[in-house]
């Protein structure tokens, strides 16, 4: 949600104690990086992002 990959609903996403739910992702000030250079290099980045949203039961680390 900080980072705009999941539309916001039913809370406040505050960053720095300031609201931030109707701010455009790129204002936020925020990014995303994976820990490691590639979680699954088959897979393209838009996929290895999503892949827990696919995958559930997957619990990431």
């Amino acid at each position: 949600m900080m980072a705009g990959l999941e539309d916001i609903s039913g809370i406040q996403l505050k960053i720095g104690g300031e609201v931030v739910n109707w701010l455009k992702p790129k204002h936020r000030n925020v990014v995303m990086v994976f820990q490691n250079d590639a979680i699954w290099p088959r897979m393209t980045a838009h996929q290895n992002i999503g892949f827990v949203n696919r995958h559930p039961k997957i619990d990431p680390g």
